[in-house]
């Protein structure tokens, strides 16, 4: 390069529109005004401005009518240089996570010794701020068995191996970050047309292997073989041994990692090492689980380890909320998925989860089942379990939990109709949405009944207050809240499943099943104790003395309290524990007078539930959880709750808050 030509400085919005068309062989001004967040009209001053900057020796940015802004460069070598000495405006070094991820992208890239004094020159901060950059920066090194290492008077290096680095660039740095991979040196240095090849040949391997691959697990592929290219290009080849190899070298996805290496060296006349081929095995095996139906045919039995894993898993559930698992899909899909939560975990990769808020509001007893799923793992493994992670392993309980056992165990139903034909008919076309095509039904006017033997009927809806000779009623509206009935139904048929029958016929006047099933008046207590652990014993005690509960279920509530309470921001505490005594379910509240402070929050309202150890009686258990949770997660109802002074207002309240 000729030495005398002076590099034009740009500012950030000119650097911005240059990086775009720099990506595209046409960038659009719309797209570049919606980036940039200023009109077309802008945009256009800006390129002008831009061009005048980089003058006609350099590059230059034209129109082409019917195609778009396209960037002609005049001298590669000038532009290049320009292009990474004003990368870092693209950081707003204002806002301390944009210094530190510059810092960590500088680091990365960067094969030398530099002094704290010349970064903060660099990034215009002063000494103080620049020291405590780095140690934030070295917080995030470390995640990755990485370090900066500082000698007095001389510098600082990043010391680590490539394998890392790696995995530092693609999971933290492109990461979930404005300095997106697709916006990185790591697309801008590979041909166009080279990539389109790539991305092609990538999709007919996968397609000849038989080898189902979400779209997330193609993009990964492709992103880690870009990072692949451009760091060997640069010097930066993976040459050391690293024990994790050898667990990515187990998989049967290593055979397919082997012919990816042959594409790339095809594709971009490169040689790849074994440890770049077990590399490339990584996005393989970390992705996030593809669709069950369509990964199961091309999958082993789960590997020993998993299969382990997951009955300590189910156990652990057992023995924290009673809940027996025995479904073997669930076991399979699962087992599947933690299989890449483990390689995620090892490697260090996060996965963003847009529906973790979702999935903790409203599918609370599913992220309950996943947290324990979580302590089994980070025991078992010594791996910390991101949140994240935990409620892509709650979709799973979700998806088991909603299984529809309503068409599976419904033979013949009757609809018991006090008005019309019209009526009649509506409600028999929406029961039929709910129960399925396959149950038989019969309608019967209110005029009917004396002269029909009701009992032969699964289950019989009725819109009046009447006395029916069968045990399986529910109470309906004319005008159906389809979700409310589909609950109902299922409280009704999970207690004709289980051995507590008897309690059948006081469900016909709740919308709850707790009030209409499982609280006792005698059970239900105001309590004025200063400590929770006191309160419990008051509880305990009543229900022992009945010989409702042993001992042992007291000694296991005061020692689960202690190491697994399940409390809620709302107020709610809600202990539970196998009731060793009886199959009895039993469902205890005591109203707390004055709030108890308890690790951190104050408890307002204790929910006791004594569950069977019954097999039968799980998914009945599972229902009286799902009110439980529900009920904990609304600080408005606990507030209304814990205003509660006798049983008729506790039962009223809570039926009212199961009607809305």
């Amino acid at each position: 390069m000729n030495n005398s030509l002076k590099l034009p400085s740009i500012d950030y919005k000119e650097f911005k529109i240059l990086t775009l068309c720099k990506n595209k062989e046409f960038a659009n001004i719309n797209h570049m005004a919606e980036e940039l967040k200023v009109t077309t009209r802008s945009v256009r001053t800006y390129i002008k401005q831009l061009n005048e900057n980089l003058g006609e020796d350099i590059a230059q940015i034209i129109y082409v009518k019917g195609y778009g802004y396209k960037l002609e460069i005049k001298n590669k070598e000038a532009f290049e240089l320009l292009f990474e000495e004003n990368k870092k405006i693209s950081f707003d070094f204002n806002v301390k996570d944009e210094r530190i991820l510059y810092l960590l992208d500088f680091f990365t890239e960067f094969n030398d010794v530099i002094t704290i004094d010349q970064l903060a020159e660099q990034i215009s901060v002063g000494r103080t701020t620049i020291v405590n950059d780095i140690k934030s920066t070295r917080e995030i090194l470390n995640e990755y068995n990485l370090d900066l290492i500082k000698k007095q008077n001389y510098g600082m290096w990043l010391k680590g191996n490539e394998f890392d680095k790696r995995l530092l660039l693609i999971n933290y740095i492109y990461k979930d970050s404005k300095n997106d991979l697709k916006n990185s040196k790591y697309v801008n240095e590979v041909d166009t047309r080279l990539l389109k090849q790539l991305k092609t040949k990538i999709l007919r391997l996968f397609k000849e292997d038989n080898f189902y691959a979400t779209n997330q697990i193609f993009e990964e592929t492709i992103k880690y073989i870009l990072v692949q290219i451009v760091r060997i290009k640069n010097g930066n080849e993976i040459v050391e041994y690293d024990k994790r190899f050898d667990l990515l070298g187990s998989y049967d996805e290593y055979n397919l990692s082997q012919k990816i290496k042959v594409i790339v060296e095809e594709n971009f006349d490169i040689t790849l090492n074994e440890y770049e081929t077990l590399y490339l095995t990584l996005p393989l095996v970390s992705g996030n689980a593809a669709p069950i139906s369509k990964f199961m045919s091309n999958k082993p039995q789960l590997r020993e380890n998993i299969s382990d894993l997951m009955e300590k898993i189910f156990k652990e559930i057992y023995i924290r909320m009673g809940i027996i698992i025995s479904d073997k899909t669930l076991r399979d899909n699962l087992g599947y998925h933690l299989e890449f939560t483990l390689n995620r975990l090892l490697f260090n990769i996060k996965l963003k989860n847009l529906l973790l808020e979702d999935m903790k509001e409203n599918y609370v007893l599913p992220y309950n089942l996943a947290k324990i799923s979580a302590d089994v793992i980070e025991n078992v493994y010594n791996l910390v379990m991101p949140e994240d992670e935990i409620g892509y392993i709650a979709i799973h309980f979700g998806s088991y939990l909603e299984k529809n056992i309503i068409s599976n165990t419904l033979q013949k139903v009757a609809i018991v109709c006090s008005t019309g034909l019209g009526a009649t008919n509506l409600i028999t076309i929406r029961i039929r949405k709910i129960i399925g095509e396959n149950v038989e039904i019969d309608t019967f006017s209110i005029f009917d009944i004396d002269k029909v033997n009701l009992s032969q009927y699964d289950l019989v809806f009725t819109t009046s207050d009447i006395d029916i000779n069968s045990n399986y009623v529910l109470k309906i509206d004319t005008i159906l809240d389809e979700s409310k009935l589909r609950n109902k139904i299922e409280k009704v048929i999970y207690l004709n499943n289980s051995n507590l029958s008897k309690n059948l016929n006081n469900v016909k006047l709740a919308d709850n099943l707790i009030v209409g099933a499982f609280l006792h008046e005698k059970y239900f207590s105001v309590l004025n104790n200063k400590t929770i652990s006191a309160a419990l014993k008051n509880m305990i005690d009543k229900m022992m003395q009945d010989g409702v509960v042993g001992e042992k279920f007291k000694k296991d509530i005061l020692e689960r309290e202690k190491s697994h309470p399940t409390i809620f921001k709302s107020g709610l505490l809600l202990p539970h524990s196998v009731n060793d005594k009886s199959n009895e379910l039993c469902v205890s509240i005591g109203v707390l007078q004055k709030p108890i402070q308890y690790q951190g929050i104050e408890i307002k309202i204790i929910m006791l539930i004594a569950f069977s150890g019954d097999d039968q009686n799980s998914d009945l258990l599972v229902k009286v959880y799902e009110e439980a949770l529900s009920i904990g997660q609304n600080e408005k109802y606990i507030n209304q709750l814990s205003k509660c002074r006798d049983f008729y207002d506790l039962t009223r309240t809570l039926l009212k808050i199961s009607i809305k």
